[in-house]
């Protein structure tokens, strides 16, 4: 924002409203996107493996991630679709999201939301489990496009990582003090 000289030579104060306004939407924005985890680490990528229990060459179609039995956040707002259990995936949650874009959260342990449920990004929606085919304690985020296609969930991490960041960096320009967790 630039300070506005009148023509009598005075200088014109910031409009407030217009700066708290601005901080407001980079607030919503920052808070429209959350990570599945409070920590992310990815123990089996996207693509091709050898699987676990299977013990065959297939397509692993979403990522592992390194939780036991921890809280689950939904990583935008969305509906639950589904809320179900079955011997592949074990106990898991579907969220539709903006755009069509659904995830799921699988292998938990306990889900916390019901289908038809809205929720929040950021909000608990299970926790982390062993159920299903694993042999360990994870959490399995899958993604699929509006097309049904599958997506690497590395995409959409990196897409809230990149939105935060970017919130981040125009609140400071604000001189507007936030500190993201790792």
């Amino acid at each position: 924002m630039q300070k506005a000289v009148s023509t009598k030579g005075k200088t014109a104060e910031l409009d407030v409203v217009n700066v708290d306004s601005m901080k407001m939407d980079l607030f919503r924005q920052y808070l429209s996107v959350a990570y599945p985890l409070s920590h992310i680490k990815v123990t089996s990528p996207y693509g091709m493996r050898r699987h676990p229990v299977m013990r065959k060459w297939i397509m692993h179609e979403g990522i592992d991630l390194r939780a036991r039995y921890e809280e689950v956040y939904s990583v935008m707002d969305g509906e639950v679709i589904a809320v179900s259990s079955d011997k592949r995936s074990g106990k898991y949650v579907i969220i539709r999201h903006p755009g069509a874009y659904t995830c799921s959260y699988c292998h938990l342990s306990r889900p916390l939301v019901r289908k038809g449920d809205s929720v929040r990004a950021g909000e608990v929606i299970a926790v982390s489990g062993n159920t299903g085919m694993s042999t360990s304690a994870h959490l399995h985020l899958g993604v699929r496009g509006a097309s049904g296609k599958r997506i690497n969930p590395m995409v959409l991490l990196e897409f809230i990582r990149k939105t935060r960041e970017e919130v981040v960096q125009k609140l400071q320009a604000l001189n507007c003090n936030i500190t993201e967790a790792a």
